[in-house]
C-alpha cells in the first residue's frame, strides 16, 4: 500500500469565506443530514423506551388478572422473562467458564476498532511501516465547527 501522508490538523487550515453556492448547498444538506439522522436515533431511543414500558406495564397487568397469555384479533400475547447476564469479575468468570470447557465460547476476541484506527493514523503520519496482517483505507471526509 502507497504511504499517505496528509496534514490536515485544524492549525493547518486555512479559513476562507467561500463564495461557491454549490459547495454551500452541500454543507446545508449535510448539516441537515446529520440533525436527521442525530433525531432518528433519539426518537428511535424514546420509542424503544417506550415499548419497554408498555411492555412492563402489559405483563403486570396480566399478571395481576392470572392471564398467562390471551388473543386479540391480530395477535396471541403471552407473559415471558428475558434475562440479561453481566459479568462484575472477569477473572473469576473466565474461570467458571474455563471448568465448564465453554471459555471459547463466552470470550470472543475483538479488535477495538477506533484503537486500530488511531494507531494506524499515528504510524502513517510518522511514517512507520504498517505491519503485516493490518492494512487500511483512507476515506475523504470533512470536519464541520457550527457557528
Amino acid at each position: 500500500m502507497e504511504d499517505v501522508n496528509i496534514d490536515l490538523t485544524i492549525e493547518n487550515i486555512e479559513e476562507s469565506e467561500i463564495e461557491d453556492n454549490e459547495i454551500k448547498e452541500i454543507v446545508d444538506k449535510l448539516l441537515k443530514n446529520k440533525k436527521e439522522h442525530a433525531d432518528k436515533k433519539k426518537e428511535t431511543t424514546e420509542l424503544y423506551n417506550k415499548i419497554q414500558s408498555l411492555e412492563t406495564t402489559l405483563h403486570n397487568k396480566m399478571e395481576s388478572m392470572g392471564l398467562r397469555a390471551f388473543k386479540t384479533n391480530n395477535a396471541t400475547v403471552f407473559r415471558r422473562f428475558k434475562y440479561w447476564g453481566k459479568i462484575t469479575d472477569e477473572q473469576k468468570a473466565r474461570e467458571f467458564f474455563s471448568s465448564e470447557g465453554i471459555d471459547k465460547e463466552m470470550f470472543k476476541t475483538t479488535i477495538a476498532a477506533g484503537r486500530l484506527n488511531d494507531m494506524v493514523k499515528k504510524f502513517t503520519e510518522e511514517g512507520i511501516p504498517i505491519p503485516d496482517g493490518i492494512d487500511f483505507t483512507v476515506k475523504p471526509s470533512v470536519g464541520i465547527r457550527r457557528r
